[in-house]
């Protein structure tokens, strides 16, 4: 099975047939936004932990957001610790997925994150650790 976590900066102009070819394709954040121009349109899960900018809240439901998997890159133990950002983070997921479920990184997952970085991974970090526990012999195309 072969996988592409595409980030929201511009490495990715031009692979928009290389990554439309992979079997399973999670963008990050707001690629929306922020991502290449000319990086195909598969998208099969967009992985972010909430809104962090108000440009992004100003989105039309279905119009800029495909509908698929929504990856939650921030853990319960995070969200826990911070109930202001989960307030915001789960009023816009809501929003954006118009109801249908999140998947959501694991405690451990996360976990061992910050052991092997031994600081706050990114979302992009989180990411692949979601891939590849999801799918621990895939081919990864970053």
């Amino acid at each position: 099975m072969k996988i592409c976590v595409v980030g929201n900066g511009p490495s990715a102009e031009g692979h928009g047939a290389e990554i439309d070819a992979c079997d399973f394709v999670v963008r990050l954040k707001a690629y929306w936004v922020f991502g290449a121009t000319d990086a195909g349109s598969k998208v099969d899960a967009v992985a972010w932990f909430g809104a962090q900018r108000k440009e992004w809240c100003n989105l039309d439901v279905g119009d800029d957001i495909p509908i698929c998997e929504h990856w939650r890159t921030w853990c319960n133990k995070q969200y826990e610790e911070s109930p202001l950002e989960w307030k915001k983070a789960r009023a816009f997921f809501a929003y954006v997925t118009c109801g249908l479920p999140v998947v959501s990184v694991l405690e451990c997952q996360w976990m061992r994150a910050i052991r092997y970085l031994n600081r706050h991974p990114s979302a992009g970090f989180v990411t692949i650790t979601m891939v590849l526990d999801r799918w621990p012999k895939c081919e990864l195309l970053l």
